[in-house]
């Protein structure tokens, strides 16, 4: 099988050895010993995910499977950023991770495209979620991208415009709620995590995706307009939980928060008090590194600063929902 990248999404050594609770010096040793990772110049390592992930499972790391989706209604708080950075860093610690990207805009399939393989990926004629719901396709695996042998991707382009009318059409024989989690039976164990993209507002589709989810992630953009974003998406997601998916756990992520703005710390105390057990103990501080990166056609774990803000915050997001923060 062809991938899309000719590498794998790697750690580096300070990384893993992080993780472990062990030295560089310690990783080195057990990389040397069990053949794993790939030396560069300067008697450095990378360990692609797929290495990562049999030290994970010799140090009992599990990884559980979870379908988490991206949902706002309203637009611009950073899901599309949010859903690629937690992608890559989960595969990076060796998880098997889908993308799904069901905005007609494809942007998070564009995070993925490059000059040599963008043809392949955002072409008109590449089959989206919509052709799966028409029956143009026989199954979900017809839409898969591999974009490493470890994550793969669904991408998405304006051909998915007509997903609300092909719902509206067919709800009598496939109701919005089971839009999603029909055909995510077919994949849903073969991958640890399943990572969905939604296009923002309240749709058809977007029902169905918070009804297949384990996790649904609100970002909040803290500005007036932001926080009443996640006002009316949290009663709109409550109305659906009980009577279709009662043990979704719904959670926001403060995105963009700038500790010197007086409006990012109001927003900040106001979702604290509203929402003091769904709000994220990790939230996203304001950079320029997230923007730039995709800018790139590359995720901030693969610019070549080491520390940045946006590589501590994404990381902690990942390990939050990873469970690999002590």
């Amino acid at each position: 099988m062809g991938y899309f990248r000719d590498e794998e999404y790697s750690l580096n050594a300070n990384e893993l050895a992080d993780i472990l609770q062990i030295s560089v010096q310690g990783v080195y040793q057990k990389l040397k010993k069990e053949k794993l990772g790939i030396r560069h110049q300067k008697k450095s390592y990378v360990i692609p995910s797929p290495d990562v992930r049999k030290i994970f499972e010799e140090k009992n790391i599990k990884y559980e499977h979870q379908v988490i989706s991206f949902q706002c209604c309203k637009g611009g708080v950073g899901k599309t950023s949010l859903a690629y950075s937690l992608a890559i860093r989960a595969n990076m610690y060796g998880a098997k991770v889908l993308v799904i990207d069901l905005d007609m805009q494809g942007h998070i399939t564009l995070g993925f495209a490059n000059d040599e393989n963008a043809h392949k990926l955002i072409s008109d004629e590449i089959p989206v979620w919509a052709d799966l719901l028409k029956g143009d396709v026989e199954s979900i695996t017809d839409l898969i991208k591999p974009i490493t042998s470890t994550l793969h991707l669904i991408p998405s382009n304006l051909n998915n415009s007509v997903l609300e009318s092909i719902i509206s059409e067919g709800y009598r024989k496939t109701p919005a709620q089971s839009t999603v989690n029909k055909y995510l039976d077919e994949v849903r164990n073969f991958y640890d995590y399943i990572i969905i993209d939604c296009a923002p507002g309240f749709s058809g589709i977007n029902t169905g995706t918070f009804c297949a989810s384990d996790l649904v992630i609100v970002p909040a953009a803290p500005d007036r307009y932001g926080i009443d974003g996640v006002e009316k998406t949290l009663v709109e997601l409550n109305e659906l939980k009980e009577p279709f998916n009662p043990n979704v756990e719904i959670k926001i992520l403060l995105n963009r928060y700038d500790a010197r703005k007086k409006l990012s710390v109001e927003q900040l105390l106001k979702l604290q008090a509203n929402y003091p057990d769904q709000l994220m103990s990790c939230y996203i501080r304001e950079n320029s590194e997230i923007p730039n990166s995709t800018g790139h056609g590359v995720s901030v774990f693969e610019m070549p600063k080491k520390r940045t803000v946006a590589k501590e915050d994404l990381d902690v997001l990942a390990r939050d929902i990873m469970h690999l923060r002590t």
